[in-house]
């Protein structure tokens, strides 16, 4: 993993954007592993893909929230 340009995970506050890059088929697990990635647009879509922060005082998710499409219009990679 890739944050802001360094192998790690960070330790202290972040702000703004944390992680980028491009999805693909072999990067699908869960409910999605073995389906395509239009199969996960259609979920942020729908808004039922969502991501659970995990922290080491809260391994079993300190936040969650909702992953929406910038632009769930456009036909352009997410």
């Amino acid at each position: 993993m890739e944050i802001n340009g360094k192998p790690e995970i960070p330790t202290g506050q972040v702000n703004g954007q944390i992680s980028k890059g491009v999805i693909t088929v072999n990067d699908l697990s869960g409910p999605v592993s073995g389906k395509n990635v239009t199969d996960l647009i259609t979920l942020m879509k729908n808004n039922s893909a969502y991501v659970v922060v995990r922290t080491q005082a809260h391994e079993n998710g300190e936040i969650q929230g909702v992953i929406t499409p910038s632009n769930a219009s456009a036909k352009q990679p997410i």
